[in-house]
Order: C-alpha cells, then sequence, then structure tokens
C-alpha cells in the first residue's frame, strides 16, 4: 500500500466518524442548556447615545448648510426706484423716458409709480380715461400699445 492508499483510508475513516457523529442527536440537557445561555441576556450590549447625537448633529449641520445656500441663492432685491424703472422698462421694451414723462400723471391719478400701469391693464385705462389733455392720452395710448404688444 502506497502513501496514496493510506491517505485515502484515513479520509474515508474521518468521513464515517465525522457523519456518525452528526448524526447523533443532541441531549435535552445540552438544548435547554443552549437556550438558557443565549437568553441570559450576557451579550455585549453598545451605549447608543453617542451614536444618536452624532447623527442629531449631522442633521442639524445638513439643515444648516441647505439653509445658507437658500439664503445665499436668492437675488437681490433692487431698492433703488431708478434701477427698477430701468430693469422694468427693459422687460417690457418701454423707453424709461416715457415711463419718466408719465411719472406725474401716474401720481396725479393715485398711483405709486408708472410701473403699476405697465403691470396692470386696468390701470393704463383709468390714466387714459382720467387724462387732462390730449397729449397726456396719446402719452398713455402709445405707453399701453408697448405693453401690450404680443
Amino acid at each position: 500500500m502506497g502513501v496514496r492508499a493510506g491517505l485515502s483510508a484515513v479520509a474515508l475513516w474521518a468521513c464515517l466518524c465525522g457523519t456518525a457523529l452528526a448524526q447523533q442527536k443532541p441531549k435535552l440537557e445540552d438544548v435547554l442548556r443552549s437556550i438558557n445561555e443565549s437568553s441570559r441576556g450576557e451579550t455585549n450590549t453598545v451605549d447608543f447615545k453617542p451614536f444618536l447625537l452624532a447623527i442629531v448633529a449631522c442633521g442639524l449641520m445638513y439643515f444648516a448648510v441647505k439653509h445658507w445656500n437658500i439664503r445665499l441663492a436668492r437675488p437681490k432685491s433692487l431698492n433703488n426706484h431708478a434701477k427698477l424703472l430701468k430693469e422694468m422698462s427693459a422687460a417690457a421694451g418701454v423707453p424709461v423716458r416715457k415711463l419718466r414723462s408719465l411719472e406725474p400723471l401716474a401720481r396725479a391719478q393715485g398711483l405709486s409709480s408708472p410701473l403699476v400701469a405697465i403691470l396692470c391693464p386696468s390701470a393704463i385705462t383709468d390714466l387714459a380715461r382720467n387724462a387732462k389733455t390730449e397729449a397726456e392720452r396719446k402719452a398713455v395710448m402709445e405707453l399701453a400699445q408697448e405693453v401690450l404688444k404680443p
């Protein structure tokens, strides 16, 4: 018999003994002891307070950064009346000089600015209806035609 035959015989014997040991039924005492040991509560519990605190801190930092980015992304408001007039006239396609010429008429009618006439069509009709001179009425009608162009 060679070395190979000896190794295969040892392997066969180990397999048979291993299966014979594995097929033995556990004793009731062993099962109850195992259940008792696992239910004693001897597990290693970890205090979760630091983890919970870290999660809350990360959440607060996330919302703070998000709020900061929203605050930075807002467009700057136009507090200067002349700049606002210029921006609105460019958006509506109306020259600034026409709006400035209508400013006294708009103030006489109770409007805060001729920009209100651009934004509100009923304000333009009120300005045209209540204009005192033909030149004012003509200026208002030209403004209405330019603003209401398709």
